[in-house]
């Protein structure tokens, strides 16, 4: 939604409910449709405190400000677990629907999570779950995958965030479509940026060249060479395939040394 229809959102709920909790059938009741809230929680100026339960947040019908869609509320509580977390050695990021909140994604289809998610890797001994208001997720990500997104908070980057939410077995194809533009859109005007955050590309180039392949088998050095063929001297390479790639395209990527490229592995995911 745009900014004034969040605003009449907010406002037609904070004038029926203040700040007492309210069911989706209750926001029909006064004229706010499903997806209207869902897009009053994904702007942050709508808590959902659990399932079915939501509460405007305070008393404003503003937005939040300006580059952060998480409550600063929690923002604060996820910087805190993220700091407590390293203090332990575990690495620990926003992903899944809440980095696409922070990232200001369009979550068409996908119901915003009623916990911030943290991803720590498999291997760091903790359980998944629902602990002191933060949902803990296990997933291994590639650090180069891993930026510092807004409220200065460290997340998946755009387009693996977008390539997640997608991957949703629940998600319709118009859905993904929506989801994937928007990553795609997000993380090329963060590449477009003044540097003030970090690249995952490496890039700031006019122009960025991807290639997706829904594939179950691992993408080889002729199917790489083939997108290599297609980029310019000043082009930054996107390689997506759902397979992962064999050590062969791997080593040819590395040793690339007049093109940008990245390969990004989506393994895990099944695009049903």
């Amino acid at each position: 939604m745009s900014r004034p229809e969040v605003l009449a959102t907010v406002s037609a709920l904070a004038t029926e409910f203040g700040n007492a909790t309210f069911t989706p059938k209750d926001a029909e009741r006064v004229g706010v449709a499903q997806h209207r809230l869902w897009s009053a929680v994904g702007s942050g100026v709508v808590y959902r405190l659990a399932r079915g339960r939501y509460q405007v947040v305070g008393e404003h019908v503003g937005l939040p400000p300006e580059g952060i869609a998480i409550p600063s509320v929690e923002a604060a509580r996820v910087r805190d677990r993220i700091a407590e977390f390293a203090e332990d050695g575990v690495p620990a990021i926003l992903g899944n629907a809440s980095a696409s909140q922070a990232w200001q994604l369009p979550l068409y289809q996908v119901e915003p999570p009623p916990h911030p998610v943290l991803l720590v890797p498999r291997q760091s001994g903790l359980k998944a779950g629902v602990r002191r208001g933060i949902r803990i997720s296990l997933r291994d990500v590639d650090p180069q995958q891993v930026v510092l997104g807004p409220g200065e908070i460290p997340m998946t980057n755009p387009l693996l965030t977008a390539l997640h939410i997608a991957a949703g077995p629940r998600l319709a194809l118009p859905g993904r479509l929506v989801v994937l533009h928007g990553g795609l859109r997000r993380h090329w005007e963060l590449l477009e940026g003044d540097g003030a955050r970090t690249d995952p590309l490496g890039a700031t180039g006019p122009r960025i060249k991807v290639q997706v392949k829904r594939r179950t088998d691992k993408a080889n050095v002729d199917s790489l060479r083939s997108f290599l063929s297609l980029l310019g001297p000043n082009d930054v390479g996107l390689f997506v395939n759902t397979g992962g790639f064999t050590s062969e395209a791997e080593r040819e990527a590395r040793s690339q040394e007049s093109r940008r490229l990245t390969l990004q592995p989506i393994t895990g995911l099944v695009f049903r």
